[in-house]
């Protein structure tokens, strides 16, 4: 199943073992290094918050129309200080400009699959 970038921000984490909502997803983290999406960034209900909460794709258990589907929260890492940075540094693509090897603007990215 394909599933557009932008149709997985707002999506509902659910814990398989606890058969709840966890988290929702906030943003995608892409890594410019690989070129491959390495997690997502979930909503911390705070925007005073000196943490991070973050989800690694490869912990996804499936992507279903209304939720992504995980087997437990343990699978969610809290992360702060430098390992912030770590995943911060993932480039985010939505909104990213297109340009070719000869310097044209071809526009912006909106969304992906």
């Amino acid at each position: 199943m394909l599933v557009k970038a932008n149709e997985i921000n707002g999506r509902t984490v659910i814990a398989k073992q606890a058969g709840k909502e966890v988290h929702k997803i906030e943003d995608i983290l892409f890594n410019s290094e690989s070129n491959s999406v390495d997690a997502f960034s979930l909503s911390s209900g705070s925007i005073f918050s000196t943490t991070a909460q973050v989800l690694k794709l490869r912990d996804v258990v499936s992507f279903g129309d209304d939720a992504v589907m995980i087997d437990s929260e343990s699978v969610i890492r809290e992360v702060s200080g430098d390992s912030i940075k770590d995943f911060r540094s993932k480039e985010l693509i939505l909104g990213k400009k297109i340009i070719t090897e000869e310097g044209a603007q071809l526009g912006s990215v909106t969304n992906f699959f």
